[in-house]
């Protein structure tokens, strides 16, 4: 990566690494300072995801949806060089279309390869000191540099952040990442898509080493396919947030008693019930507008604060106050007598 040191300056704004309170290690890229990928902390897996889609939303801005696509999905795009006519006799004007297009070619790929090498120095950038000094030793850390490889240094800095491999038994990293997959759970305010990032990205670590992820004895019947994709269901759905999913967990339940499974038998339909089932939540209150859902779900949560005008009573307001239940109640049942009932 020969262009590396002089194109540091140019990717991005950039400094020297920063300190706060000489603890916090933070990015060298304005405006990705907070996301940087650690090491030997607990939140390390965390970080690799939070950094790496905020990097990706940065390269997007700052260079282009090619490159925004390269950090989030590992998808390098294809520039095709044209073929050169094949008939001696071809026009001028066709051989002029070539030149030009052969040209378009060949600036189109410099551009590429400009942008992808400082991609390449803004990833490193955002990589605390411990993690640079682990990439350095790594045998093939020497190529990926030499080629720019975006891709490459992305799933090396994940499987660090996943795994503690090289520094640890075999075997003991192998029941750790187990233990945290079986663990796993959704963050209160975490949305599904990230929690689905999140189990897949260990997911994937966990059969790097293991090998395809699954019950054996289930496999003998159900076959090693579907038993797999059950198992990590199962535990993709334990690992819900409680508060919105669980009475989703005790009506599945629910019904397997009754004979009727419900369950989901692969993450991808695990993913769109779980979606499902909060958005059909949120449009129960507001008629299906999910926006006002989000703000009916957010305002829910201060209602302990909230003074009844009618009853005195915490956690309502006087619109949902059950006196107004028991109000309609009894004029309900005193329909054919003269009494008025007050509203003060």
């Amino acid at each position: 990566m020969s262009e590396n040191n002089s194109t540091a300056a140019s990717a991005g704004k950039t400094t020297g690494n920063r300190f706060s309170g000489g603890k916090q290690v933070l990015g060298k890229t304005e405006g990705l300072w907070e996301f940087v990928y650690k090491s030997d902390t607990k939140d390390q897996a965390d970080m690799y995801l939070r950094t790496t889609e905020a990097i990706a939303d940065y390269v997007g801005v700052e260079y282009s949806r090619d490159m925004r696509m390269l950090v989030k999905k590992g998808t390098a795009k294809k520039i095709l060089e044209p073929e050169p006519p094949k008939d001696k006799s071809t026009s001028p004007g066709l051989l002029e279309k070539y030149k030009a297009e052969l040209n378009i070619y060949h600036k189109a790929k410099k551009e590429y390869t400009d942008h992808k090498s400082k991609v390449f120095v803004i990833i490193l950038g955002q990589c605390s000191h411990s993690v640079r000094n682990r990439l350095v030793n790594e045998k093939e850390y020497a190529t990926l540099e030499d080629e720019d490889d975006v891709v490459g240094l992305l799933k090396m800095l994940k499987y660090m952040a996943f795994s503690t491999a090289g520094v640890q038994h075999p075997y003991w990293t192998l029941q750790l990442v187990l233990k945290r997959l079986a663990a796993i759970n959704q963050g209160p305010n975490e949305s599904v898509a990230n929690y689905h990032r999140r189990f897949l990205a260990i997911t994937e670590v966990i059969e790097a080493q293991w090998g395809q992820f699954c019950p054996t004895k289930l496999a003998d019947t159900d076959g090693a396919a579907k038993a797999r994709e059950s198992m990590l269901s199962m535990i993709f759905l334990a690992g819900a947030d409680k508060e919105r999913y669980g009475n989703l967990k005790m009506e599945l339940n629910n019904s397997y008693l009754a004979e009727k499974d419900n369950y989901p038998t692969s993450l991808d339909t695990t993913l769109q019930l779980l979606s499902h089932y909060q958005d059909h939540k949120v449009s129960d209150h507001f008629g299906g507008d999910k926006s006002e859902g989000a703000a009916f779900v957010q305002k829910k949560k201060d209602l302990s604060k909230v003074r009844c005008f009618k009853c005195k009573e915490l956690g309502h307001y006087k619109s949902d106050c059950p006196l107004n239940q028991q109000h309609m109640q009894h004029s309900s049942d005193s329909e054919d007598s003269d009494v008025e009932w007050d509203e003060h």
